[in-house]
């Protein structure tokens, strides 16, 4: 809960300060865009002019991707394994993007298990060899996603580990310069 409390505050500064007529947030799974969903919609940004859109709560993709493109201000919550399945895009001016989590698997997952077993590779060997090139390539794969849209994107991220871990500077290599992450956390 205090995830989607901190990204509530963060779409309210953010839009009283900029004014951004659409947001998206790309929630890690279902239960959290269900959680912002509901926050969001319990929030004074009804009342300011904003209609939340969730798929499961709105109808399909498709129909909240139509809505939402013609409505003045926006905010879109998809899954984010939905939200590449489908090749969702948004087509709108301006639109702010939020990460909730970056994209990891976890070293438990079915593949990464298999795989670092038939490579022999310990927990800490499997992290940096395989589940760490995998979250950076669909962090990669959610941005250009959105990048290809018709739409000026800003992107933000709610998961501080991006700039607070040993494997910060390998992310930003690749993500630089292409896409520019801003934390949303005050301590970034």
């Amino acid at each position: 809960m205090r995830e989607a409390e901190q990204l509530l505050a963060f779409i309210k500064d953010h839009l009283a300060e900029k004014g951004t007529s659409h947001v998206l947030i790309l929630a890690n799974n279902k239960a959290q865009a269900q959680t912002y969903y509901r926050l969001l919609w319990e929030s004074s940004l009804l009342e300011e002019g904003y209609l939340i859109y969730s798929q499961g709560q709105n109808g399909s993709l498709k129909k909240i991707k139509r809505r939402a493109e013609a409505d003045d201000k926006a905010i879109v919550i998809v899954p984010r394994r939905l939200f590449l399945e489908e090749s969702f895009m948004l087509s709108v001016d301006q639109l702010l993007v939020v990460l909730d989590r970056l994209p990891f698997d976890s070293l438990t997952h079915e593949r990464t298990l298999g795989q670092s077993q038939v490579l022999g590779l310990s927990d800490n060997q499997a992290f940096d060899q395989l589940t760490l090139p995998q979250m950076i390539f669909r962090l990669k794969k959610l941005l250009a996603q959105v990048a290809n849209s018709r739409s000026k994107a800003d992107y933000y991220l709610l998961d501080e580990r991006v700039w607070t871990r040993y494997y910060s500077p390998k992310v930003e290599e690749y993500l630089a310069p292409a896409i520019d992450l801003v934390s949303i956390l005050p301590s970034h």
